[in-house]
């Protein structure tokens, strides 16, 4: 575990996308206000991260057995999870195949604003990353993505 002071990036930010590990969230937070003004529903596909805008669709891909699927990014997760880059719902997990193991290391890659939550899609679509965010926090996109 990091010190709490600590800062920690993501693995790698290349052109496979962001790199790191993702975790989902437990049932307390079934019903709760997310960071969107959204009602938390662990039956919909969406994420919290620190890293994308809310209401960024990323797909989150589990490279060790290449399953992918598109959550929309609606909450922001609390800072003693900086260790990971992404909170999915139990929906995605499942489809993820991550409840047993809990955290795991993912691809994650911004999709085009048309594509829609809970689809699955090919991973190995054409986004690429520009740069990693210098605020995390603010209104404007924290990760440049531009189409190759």
């Amino acid at each position: 575990m990091l010190p709490l002071g600590e800062e920690l990036a993501p693995e790698t930010i290349d052109s496979k996308g962001l790199r790191g590990k993702a975790s989902f969230y437990g049932p307390r937070f079934q019903g709760r206000k997310t960071a969107s003004g959204d009602i938390f529903n662990n039956r919909l596909f969406t994420a919290a991260s620190n890293l994308f805008p809310l209401g960024t669709l990323v797909a989150v891909k589990r490279p060790d057995t290449n399953l992918c699927v598109v959550v929309k990014v609606n909450d922001r997760m609390h800072p003693r999870h900086r260790a990971r880059i992404i909170d999915l719902s139990q929906t995605a997990a499942r489809y993820l195949d991550m409840v047993r193991e809990g955290v795991i290391k993912v691809q994650i890659m911004k999709v085009p604003a048309d594509a829609i939550a809970g689809q699955t899609i090919d991973c190995t679509m054409g986004y690429e990353v520009e740069a990693a965010c210098e605020n995390c926090n603010s209104e404007e996109s924290p990760l440049q993505f531009i189409e190759r």
